[in-house]
């Protein structure tokens, strides 16, 4: 009498290995779906808790308007609130106006916030990025100027600059183009402690080159010609007529 053989045929292992792909390609997206949502989730929480934070900071602080708004740069170096995770956050910008706290391109470099508390707009990546960043919105850029000593924002009245920092590549050549040749580009360079480099003062047509061990760029905008009279609303006049700037990678 011969004896059955235990085991699968290959038959039957190629349908079980066939069964698992599939099980495979059904589950495998959802957990990653969950575990990207579980993230997002996660990084909204850490802006809410910020927001929070700010708020009460506002509530015991000297200085209630915070001119120009407080940078995660400036409130991680001068200690001035605790929050969850703000180790986590790369750069971005909070402001108070009349009470309302807000916040503006806060990121980790996963995610991006901007808005109120209970209406922040939350997207995949950096805020900042040299090649995503439109020059010629002037939603992205506020009154004042990135220091041309430390390159850290300060108050200018006849100059504006953009929200926040800008994330670069060493080693990469940029050309500036500005529909209005009356007007220059400011550009200090910063290292990832937003330790200053260097300054570069471009008009339309130059070009730089992004320096070694740079991470930051904070970007300015001044009239080379004359800045008697400038001010935010001067430039929101000339933006509104249409200026355009871009600084594209060559």
């Amino acid at each position: 009498m011969s004896k059955k053989r235990s085991g699968f045929s290959l038959v039957e292992l190629l349908a079980v290995i066939i069964l698992l792909g599939i099980i495979a390609l059904i589950i495998v997206p959802s957990a990653l779906k969950t575990l990207e949502n579980s993230k997002k989730e996660s990084f909204q929480n850490s802006v809410v808790g910020l927001i929070t934070s700010a708020t009460n900071y506002m509530g015991e602080s000297d200085f209630a308007e915070w001119p120009g708004g407080l940078t995660i740069a400036y409130i991680k170096t001068n200690n001035l609130f605790e929050a969850k995770n703000i180790e986590n956050f790369t750069s971005g910008i909070i402001y108070n106006n009349n009470g309302t706290i807000s916040v503006v391109g806060v990121t980790d470099g996963n995610y991006c916030a901007s808005g109120k508390k209970n209406s922040l707009t939350i997207t995949e990546g950096m805020c900042y990025e040299m090649d995503t960043i439109n020059l010629s919105d002037f939603d992205n850029w506020r009154s004042g100027q990135y220091s041309i000593v430390t390159g850290i924002y300060g108050s200018y009245a006849s100059r504006i600059c953009l929200n926040d920092y800008i994330t670069v590549e060493p080693g990469v050549t940029y050309e500036v183009t500005i529909s209005n040749s009356n007007y220059n580009l400011l550009f200090r360079a910063l290292d990832a402690d937003y330790t200053y480099i260097s300054s570069y003062n471009i008009a339309t047509g130059g070009s730089f080159i992004i320096p070694s061990h740079t991470a930051y760029l904070g970007i300015s905008l001044y009239n080379a010609t004359s800045e008697i009279g400038l001010s935010y609303t001067t430039y929101s006049d000339l933006f509104a007529s249409g200026l355009n700037i871009t600084v594209s990678k060559q």
